[in-house]
């Protein structure tokens, strides 16, 4: 594991959106709920943050109907190959901690 890779592992945060406890139900089936987590990788020029969110309150809509939402984590200004590294990273993490196959990338 090269310099890169060992901070990715260090500083990728993997708390989803909201704990499975605060989602909402209407009616008999959650109406936004996917097979598989959603991942969201944001643009450049933008980071994952707490207090200035880039995809305003879609995640929390999403989660609050069935979806579980994770983020990419990625540098807005790296190159690729360093956000190809800190996205694998995050996959890796969300397949590992969901037990799930795969993901949904959600790209903007």
């Amino acid at each position: 594991m090269n310099e890169k890779q060992r901070e990715v592992e260090s500083n990728t945060s993997l708390k989803s959106v909201t704990d499975t406890e605060n989602r909402t139900s209407f009616g008999p089936e959650n109406k936004c709920q996917t097979k598989y987590p959603i991942v969201l990788i944001h643009g450049a020029g933008f980071r994952d943050r707490k207090l200035l969110n880039y995809w305003g309150r879609i995640p929390k809509i999403l989660t609050q109907n069935g979806s579980l939402i994770f983020y990419g984590n990625q540098d807005s200004w790296a190159t690729i190959e360093n956000n190809a590294v800190v996205l694998k990273a995050s996959i890796e993490k969300v397949l590992t901690e969901t037990g799930a196959e795969k993901v949904n990338l959600i790209s903007h």
